[in-house]
């Protein structure tokens, strides 16, 4: 694991034992009750934890088992030197009730979170949690007619709010439309506690009703604007084609990047204009602090 990882694993190991009392009370274990050798509790809250520590397959997660198992025999309960193999760490993931897992993760997560015990504003925002909200259509959902590629619906979409923190998603939603992703955001965000969190989304979400959820739930946004959002992204283009480098004294406002993935090479240059600079006070009202 990484210097980060084993901070993530100090920093939750301490409340094992409660993790492990809180799976037995929120999850159905549906395997046959005569032939378990390892406890649901012990199994789920240690794949937690591997998941937490960037542990994301059961390979993995078995390997985490192995070199804490020291730390772990002391924090869980019924917890002996036997280790699952990968087969029965991935076998009792996958037969797990997804809605009772879904909404037990989202509860822990959102009552569980450091960073959103700390004041209101005293998180600097590099170090705060930047969870993604986003969706992805099933392809196996769509319908399709007369037997060609024509699609007669878009099929099921999955929406789901992703912590970079903890590796794991938050909360999941499925809809039957695309346009209907604003809607279960909203939905989600209200359910869970952000607060000191910065959330991000592509444009199609980018909607005045759903910032303002954001801010009414104490955390931050870092949204895109598309060409449909009228004014506010005329006064986007204008603010930084006129914007005054003298306004920002010993600061840095700007910065280009380079990135190498896929065989290609990428740049790009990135500006930060306070928002006051370029927008007017009305559109600024939904709490748009600065503008990228």
């Amino acid at each position: 694991m990484t210097s980060t990882d084993q901070d993530a694993f100090d920093n939750t190991i301490n409340d094992a034992s409660f993790l492990q009392r809180i799976v037995e009370l929120n999850l159905t274990d549906p395997r046959a009750q005569d032939r378990i050798i390892y406890p649901l509790s012990v199994i789920c809250s240690i794949v937690i934890l591997a998941r937490i520590c960037n542990c994301n397959d059961a390979s993995e997660q078995r390997l985490f088992w192995l070199e804490k198992l020291p730390w772990l025999k002391e924090s869980f309960y019924g917890l002996d030197d036997d280790v699952p193999s990968e087969q029965t760490l991935r076998r009792v993931v996958s037969i797990l009730n997804t809605n009772e897992t879904v909404n037990f993760l989202t509860n822990y997560f959102a009552n569980h979170r450091e960073l959103s015990e700390k004041p209101l504003g005293s998180v600097p925002l590099k170090e705060r949690e930047v969870i993604a909200a986003d969706g992805q259509n099933i392809n196996a959902t769509r319908s399709s007619k007369n037997g060609n590629d024509a699609r007669k619906d878009s099929g099921i979409d999955i929406v789901s709010l992703h912590s970079s923190t903890y590796g794991i998603t938050l909360s999941q939603r499925t809809v039957d439309k695309k346009n209907h992703e604003a809607e279960v955001i909203l939905d989600m965000i209200k359910a869970l506690n952000l607060r000191n969190a910065i959330l991000t989304w592509d444009a199609i979400n980018t909607r005045p009703y759903t910032v303002k959820a954001v801010v009414d739930a104490n955390a931050d946004f870092l949204v895109c604007l598309k060409d449909n959002q009228g004014n506010l992204i005329d006064d986007v283009k204008t603010g930084f084609q006129f914007y005054d480098m003298d306004k920002y004294p010993g600061e840095s406002v700007s910065s280009t990047m380079v990135f190498e993935a896929h065989g290609r090479k990428e740049g790009k240059e990135i500006a930060i204009l306070d928002a006051k600079y370029a927008l007017s006070k009305e559109m600024r009202k939904s709490g748009l602090m600065s503008i990228l």
